[in-house]
């Protein structure tokens, strides 16, 4: 079990990797029908209960570019994994992912004050909670048959954008939260333990739009984001 949890911990690392080999090995016969999708979207289905962390990057002393992750957020919550591809993490908290940006102590001119300036009012709406917490929505699916062990499966899981107006740089803002659209989770069916990971993969301002909205990436720092919990009532 022990090792089942590692692997799936670490699934996040290798996840496009084994996009692509799904890809180029699945046919006819290695695909999940509807019927087949649907009948384990009914056995992952139910309100889970368990630990939401958030880990972030950190260079060493020595090296900048050598990095470490870093838990520095923990919460307590639950999600609700429905049986038409669609689940629902409640009380995600936003003002968490204040540690997606990174300013230098030492940094100085009106960029890094921006992004200075937004980093605090994104942890300041831990006391909002309207603002601060969110119900996210994904999707999830299993790719194919080569994903089902078993006694555990794993899928896909795909989170919505969480957009927020927040007010920052002497101005209100829209910032858009967007995720890795490709994430991956198991469900192990004996013990109905639920595990996943997801990654924060950009952060723009007053547009959606990755390529010219962006915050920069000498500010900005991936988030990783596991969900980790039971089926209520094991």
């Amino acid at each position: 079990m022990k090792n089942l949890r590692n692997f799936i911990m670490a699934f996040v690392g290798f996840i496009a990797v084994a996009m692509c080999v799904t890809s180029c090995l699945s046919n006819e016969d290695d695909s999940l029908s509807q019927e087949e999708q649907k009948r384990y979207q009914q056995i992952v289905s139910g309100t889970k209960q368990g630990k939401i962390r958030f880990f972030r990057q950190q260079g060493t002393r020595a090296y900048n570019y050598q990095q470490t992750v870093v838990k520095y957020d923990s919460i307590s919550t639950d999600w609700v994994v429905k049986a038409d591809s669609f689940m629902y993490i409640n009380r995600f908290p936003v003002y968490a992912l204040d540690s997606a940006i990174i300013v230098n102590k030492d940094a100085t001119g009106a960029e890094a004050d921006k992004y200075r300036s937004l980093n605090k009012a994104i942890r300041a709406m831990k006391g909002d909670y309207s603002n601060g917490y969110e119900k996210l929505e994904a999707m999830y699916a299993i790719p194919s048959k080569g994903w089902i062990s078993d006694n555990y499966f794993q899928f896909m899981i795909s989170p919505k954008t969480i957009e927020r107006t927040i007010n920052f740089d002497g101005a209100d803002h829209k910032v858009y939260f967007i995720f890795y659209s490709n994430n991956g989770g198991a469900f192990i069916t004996s013990t109905q333990q639920y595990q996943a990971s997801l990654i924060l993969y950009a952060i723009c301002i007053d547009k959606p739009d990755i390529q010219n909205n962006a915050i920069p990436s000498k500010y900005f720092n991936f988030i990783t984001i596991t969900l980790e919990g039971k089926s209520m009532g094991f």
